[in-house]
Formats: structure tokens, sequence, C-alpha cells
């Protein structure tokens, strides 16, 4: 849905190192940032594919893509379904289901900057889920009213919004050693403590 040159980089940076030989990326999109970073990258075989075709080519092979020994990276409920499916033609990296965000914030934080991260991961899919924890009613309100205020510029609105309503939520605990362990137990994707310091009340 969008170009995200960050995917590219923590997929092909990691293989690099590794001495990985010959690297393969598959885009949907020729969108000149996906194309510049791989080019930045030295990524010399780029197709444009995607979905549940993307990972077959690269599970079996085909007349001009390679067959991977692994495929690695993030995609949509299609592309994690083939890669279930796959598994064992083929290494993957792991299942990865819609994306989250989870925050632990202190009462002082910024909801101008807690509501841009939350957001941010919402505009993903409108399966994601963006989650704050906070022990401040007063911030969770805050917070509340920006993320109403940034999804009317927001050129993604449609799907945050739909992610926002259905999948995300603001919770107010009663302590951070309570919020500490909702984190703990939800386990999420993405751990974000804006703070480090607020964590020394624990």
């Amino acid at each position: 849905r969008y170009p995200l040159p960050s995917t590219l980089m923590m997929t092909v940076i990691p293989a690099q190192v590794a001495g990985v030989k010959t690297i393969a990326v598959a885009s949907p999109s020729r969108h000149p940032v996906i194309l510049g970073t791989a080019g930045l990258l030295g990524v010399r075989q780029l197709f444009q594919m995607g979905g549940a075709q993307a990972i077959a080519a690269f599970a079996f092979g085909t007349a001009t893509v390679p067959k991977a020994n692994r495929i690695v990276g993030p995609g949509n409920i299609y592309v994690a379904a083939a890669k279930k499916l796959l598994a064992g033609e083929v290494g993957i990296d792991f299942i990865a289901g819609p994306t989250e965000i989870l925050i632990v914030a202190a009462p002082d934080g910024d909801p101008r900057w807690l509501a841009a991260d939350m957001l941010a991961q919402a505009e993903h899919d409108r399966d994601a889920s963006a989650l704050l924890l906070t022990t401040s009613l007063r911030l969770a309100q805050r917070v509340a009213r920006q993320i109403e205020r940034q999804l009317t510029t927001l050129s993604t609105r449609a799907v945050a919004a739909r992610s926002i309503a259905a999948n995300s939520a603001i919770v107010v605990s009663r302590s951070l050693d309570e919020a500490l362990e909702i984190a703990n137990r939800f386990a999420p994707e993405h751990l974000v403590v804006p703070d480090a310091s607020y964590l020394d009340q624990v």
C-alpha cells in the first residue's frame, strides 16, 4: 500500500551482513523510493510482483525468478497465508499478523507525538492495532483529541480511522506496574516507552 524503504533495509542489510551471496527483492510497485533504496543497497535483482504470487514465485522459482532458500519480510494476510502454506518448501522468517504498537506513556507525555505514533502504525492496515497505556486520564483524553485532530489532515485517514475505530484503544491503568503487566501479556510487535526514565518508578 505504501513504499517502505525501512522494510527493504531491515531485510536486505542483515542478509548482506550474514554474507548471503544472492539477494532478490519483490515489490508490487516501482516507487522511486524503493528503487533508490535498492540501488543504494546494491540490490541487482528487483522484481515487480507482490502478494501470494510473489511468495510462490520465490518458493518454486520461475523462468525469470530464482528459487529462494529463505523468504523474509512482511505482507498482507495473503502473503502471511502463502508463507504459512509454503513453510518447509522454502525457509521463512515467521508468519506475521497485522502490525501493532503498544505505547507505555508517562503522565507528562506529549499527546501530539503519542497520537502520531499510534496513527503511524494504524495507517498500515485496517487490521492494524495501536494501543496506549497510561496512568493519566488527562493524558488519555488529550491523546484521543489529538488522534481526531490529526486524522483530519492525514492522507491515509481512510485506513487509519478504521484501524483506530476497530482495533485500537487508550487504556488508563491503575499503576505503572499494571501497565507493564498488560504490555508483557500483550507482547506487542512494537513496544514503545517514550520516556525510559519513567520505568525507574517500578
